[in-house]
């Protein structure tokens, strides 16, 4: 279906850039994680968001190949097909919109009758839920990495609290009067605060910025599930012969 293919671009432009710009700092962000005394929860953040754009791109890719599908079936209804064509044709397949054109294929050539419709609205709402059931994850994923972020945070703070602390306590077993060595031991004993502060504001960094790309990338992926919803619907009101239902409201007007 080539109205889902530039979903592609949408999603994959964004990694590409990500990518880029992870080339171009390299660096930065090398010497981040290396200044790092406690990098595991900045591992973390990168696996879930390159977890989570696969998941992404996996999503576009699953959508197209059912827009495909439904393409194909829909050339062929339109070619006249019958029903056992179309039956085989899904048949087998393993596809969110199977139970709807399994359905659809047994109203070809006949006009719709009130439990066939009612059968297949059911099954088309179940599709569409199933769409948005399949993009829970990514959107708990783009939400974890904030908390991630958070929980690298606080466990920095932490870990700087305690050294704070041992720098207050190393003061008290410096002789008075001696200033020099007041100071050495606060030089000393200063950087082991700054790298647990290290740790906590490179967490959240990453954090908040694995969110927002996972954001802008969930932003195409629904983009595209609606798009694919919305194509299932105008094919099904092509291909469904409605005439029973006009039968059945003048028969009722009629009675009345």
């Amino acid at each position: 279906m080539k109205r889902l293919k530039p979903y592609y671009f949408f999603v994959g432009i964004p990694i590409v850039f990500v990518l880029l710009g992870f080339a171009a700092f390299y660096d930065v962000v090398v010497g981040t994680m290396r200044g790092n005394p406690h990098p595991q929860i900045n591992y973390l953040i990168f696996v879930v968001m390159a977890g989570g754009a696969a998941m992404m791109m996996h999503a576009v890719h699953r959508m197209n190949r059912e827009g495909d599908f439904v393409q194909r079936f829909f050339v062929a209804a339109r070619e006249g097909a019958s029903p056992e064509i179309l039956r085989e044709m899904v048949a087998g397949e393993r596809f969110d919109v199977s139970n709807v054109l399994e359905l659809l294929a047994e109203t070809q050539h006949a006009p719709i009758s009130d439990v066939q419709h009612a059968a297949l609205e059911a099954e088309v709402h179940r599709f569409e839920a199933r769409q948005n059931m399949r993009l829970y994850l990514p959107q708990f994923l783009s939400g974890a990495m904030v908390g991630l972020g958070l929980l690298g945070t606080f466990i920095g703070l932490l870990g700087a609290l305690e050294e704070i602390g041992k720098l207050i306590s190393a003061f008290t077993m410096v002789e008075s009067g001696n200033a020099s060595a007041a100071v050495r031991t606060l030089v000393d004993r200063l950087s082991s605060p700054m790298k647990s502060m290290g740790v906590a504001f490179s967490a959240s960094l990453f954090g908040v910025l694995g969110s927002l790309i996972m954001s802008v990338l969930m932003v195409g992926v629904k983009r595209c599930a609606s798009e694919l919803v919305g194509a299932i619907h105008s094919r099904l009101v092509y291909l469904t012969d409605f005439s029973a239902h006009g039968e059945t409201s003048n028969q009722n007007d009629q009675d009345r």
